[in-house]
């Protein structure tokens, strides 16, 4: 096969997949299916938050967000309409209306991608350093404890000598 061909062919595959990839994102996120309510009242279930906005077309999924400690609603949750004219529909429906029973105005608009998080350790532990766990596999785990005067710092060996 000729080299000329042989790059045809794998460029037109990379732009097949790139093309489709864009498709799915524009799908997903651009053209709006994907909606954010806020203000939400809390005794606000899933399928309360789906019924109410099947008023402005077909509902594929309907989400309220919790709380992961207290399992409570947080008061917002996301809507997702098959067609983004049904979204764009729910949003001049809805937005600034109260829920059922409610006084308080809802937040319909079009829903953004979750951006990406600064990465944190999840150890609660005080200037990076956690509690549990061993200390170079040779110590015991324990919590951050203030260093007093005689007091041995775990971050450096004060018997001398290296580790």
């Amino acid at each position: 096969m000729p080299a000329k061909s042989l790059i045809a062919n794998n460029f037109c595959a990379l732009w097949l997949v790139l093309g489709s990839m864009y498709f799915n994102l524009r799908g997903n996120f651009m053209s709006g299916k994907k909606l954010y309510v806020g203000n939400l009242p809390y005794s606000v279930e899933d399928a309360d938050l789906k019924e109410f906005f099947e008023k402005a077309g077909t509902v594929e999924s309907a989400r309220v967000i919790m709380d992961r400690e207290s399992g409570r609603s947080k008061g917002f949750g996301f809507v997702e309409f098959s067609t983004g004219e049904e979204a764009e529909q729910a949003i001049k429906d809805f937005h600034e209306k109260p829920f059922e029973g409610s006084d308080r105005p809802l937040i319909v608009n079009e829903a953004k991608p979750m951006e990406k998080r600064e990465d944190r350790p999840r150890t609660g532990g005080y200037e990076k350093r956690s509690g549990g766990g061993s200390y170079d596999n040779k110590r015991s785990g324990g919590g951050f404890r203030e260093k007093t005067s005689g007091s041995f710092d775990r971050d450096r060996d004060n018997r001398g000598g290296s580790r």
